[in-house]
């Protein structure tokens, strides 16, 4: 199918969406890929390709000793994140404790605070690390050999949503699926804001990601140093009020 038939679709079907708890749609999205993505790691990737993604990996991380274990840790890690807030954070000490505990009491036990403390930094540091390694994770679909066919992942997309299944056609699906969220959000009407410079917030947002899909389509425009700023400013702000994505 042409490609620019394909965005087109694309962008019109997400803008059917309600973008209102845009968190919640990305980490649902996502989580599933990222499954999908362990699942192929730990038992079904030739070692050809474990050496080609671990390449890339050890890149995106800048080191060059991080094997399979180091890739999977990471993948888990930040799936756990998605996970967890994909559900609404069932795992939360507070939560656990209000609703075990005598909630009617205002004072939360300090132990409840401290696990609450560590348990969002666990939740953050996962989706800081899944901004930082965006571009290797959503285009590594495309060294997929073990298929995951069509059917399985149009299969696993239609578990979130009956639509879903139309956005498969993209090789770089995470990147183009918060790109088009990012915009619908943008574009809603919206009545809170967790800062003051929150519209300039999302606008760096969906001009990292348009870069990303766009294959750094205004990369020419901008002194190199201003351009890497800029592009790393929106990944920075995705990982820091990812879950500030709601109204």
């Amino acid at each position: 199918m042409n490609k620019k038939i394909i965005n087109k679709r694309h962008s019109l079907w997400y803008n059917k969406r309600r973008p209102y708890n845009l968190f919640v749609d990305l980490s649902n999205y996502i989580k599933v890929a990222l499954r999908s993505y362990i699942l192929w790691i730990e038992k079904y990737i030739k070692e050809d390709e474990l050496q080609e993604v671990l390449k890339n990996f050890n890149k995106a991380m800048g080191s060059q000793d991080k094997n399979k274990q180091d890739l999977l840790d990471v993948l888990k890690k930040i799936y756990f994140s998605f996970e967890e807030a994909s559900l609404n954070f069932p795992n939360s000490p507070w939560y656990i404790w209000w609703k075990n505990e005598n909630y009617n009491d205002c004072l939360i036990p300090y132990n409840a605070k401290e696990a609450e403390k560590n348990y969002r930094y666990d939740i953050n540091s996962g989706i800081r690390l899944y901004a930082n390694l965006i571009e290797f994770i959503s285009s590594t679909w495309v060294s997929y050999s073990y298929v995951i066919t069509d059917k399985a992942r149009i299969c696993q997309l239609e578990r979130i949503d009956k639509n879903l299944n139309r956005v498969y056609a993209f090789d770089d699906d995470q990147a183009w699926y918060i790109y088009e969220g990012l915009i619908a959000f943008k574009n809603a009407k919206r009545y809170g804001v967790p800062c003051n410079l929150w519209e300039k917030y999302l606008d760096d947002m969906i001009f990292t990601f348009h870069e990303i899909t766009h294959c750094h389509e205004f990369s020419d425009k901008y002194d190199a140093k201003e351009y890497e700023k800029k592009y790393n400013r929106g990944k920075e702000l995705f990982g820091k009020y990812f879950l500030d994505l709601w109204d």
